[in-house]
């Protein structure tokens, strides 16, 4: 029975190693925000790059988890205007936001605005059919107004 319970504690010991080394904050390079650091050859025929994406997710206990999304998205034209629109939908009573932030960088990869959860319109979001619904929705808008513009997501979900 001491082996068990050995056997059982050491498990214990490596599965809280394991996830705190997959939750270790990633370093990005600085060069991933510098709009002439992308290829010509993706730069062809593209309205935008996706320069980086990292989702993970981490069961916390039985219905318990927390999702963590980061994304570096360059606009290089009007048309994808869009990835300037962050907006994420959530349920007050499952879904709970923490550390949101988007980034706003230049062509040289200097910040030029932030916005936090603070920023964010927080409105209700109905399907059209429904009278009530408990669905909600964060969102911002940020206006390009040059091109070049790198934009960074961030933000971490408990559910």
């Amino acid at each position: 029975m001491k082996y068990l319970r050995f056997s059982t504690q050491s498990l214990m010991l490596l599965l809280l190693l394991v996830a705190g080394n997959a939750f270790a904050q990633q370093q990005i390079d600085p060069k991933m925000y510098l709009a002439a650091g992308i290829p010509d050859s993706l730069k062809q025929n593209a309205n935008s790059v996706v320069r980086y994406y990292s989702e993970e997710v981490a069961v916390k206990g039985v219905g318990k988890l927390t999702i963590k999304v980061h994304k570096i998205v360059t606009i290089l034209n009007e048309k994808a205007d869009d990835e300037a629109i962050f907006v994420l939908g959530y349920n007050k009573k499952w879904d709970n936001y923490s550390s949101i932030e988007m980034r706003v960088y230049d062509p040289m990869g200097n910040v030029i605005k932030k916005y936090r959860k603070s920023d964010m319109y927080d409105g209700s979001a109905t399907d059209g059919i429904s009278i009530v619904t408990d669905d909600r929705f964060l969102g911002v808008k940020h206006t390009v107004p040059s091109y070049p513009e790198t934009i960074e997501t961030e933000y971490e979900e408990d559910k």
